[in-house]
């Protein structure tokens, strides 16, 4: 980030490997996903964050999760491309993304907090079965059973 904007003032950076923030919040990088960009694939650098307190899970691209409280297009959209009543990743990340064995290794260790809730930057918050829900919608992504 500094070399993309050295304006800005970076008080923290956060490490490959995950780690904690302020003593409250948790981390972890998800490794190995993918997103279409102009030229192809291109890795999508996200971390997943924990709130242990508030038994919160936060992610930024990693999955989405659209209700009826959303305009139509949205609704529609979502529908096609994944993440309407259903939280998880888009289809176009499902396509784009190869290595699946290390987003399932991501998912698992973040499968292993004590999450209650899932906020989203993109759709409504889950605070219903949000674990339950985050588990199907990556084994649908991963074509795999996460509970081996």
């Amino acid at each position: 980030m500094q070399a993309k904007e050295p304006q800005l003032s970076i008080d923290h950076s956060l490490q490959e490997n995950g780690g904690n923030l302020l003593g409250e919040v948790n981390y972890l990088p998800i490794m190995g996903m993918q997103v279409f960009g102009p030229n192809g694939s291109l890795p999508l650098q996200e971390c997943v964050f924990f709130h242990a307190p508030s038994q919160t899970l936060i992610l930024t691209d990693t999955a989405f999760y659209f209700d009826q409280s959303f305009p139509w297009l949205t609704q529609i959209a979502s529908r096609v491309l994944c993440g309407y009543l259903r939280l998880s990743p888009s289809r176009l990340q499902k396509l784009a993304s190869q290595d699946k064995a290390t987003i399932q290794y991501s998912i698992q260790q973040i499968l292993k907090w004590d999450f209650q809730r899932v906020i989203v930057a993109h759709g409504s918050i889950v605070d219903h079965d949000a674990k339950a829900q985050l588990l199907a919608g990556y084994e649908w992504f991963l074509e795999t059973s996460l509970t081996k």
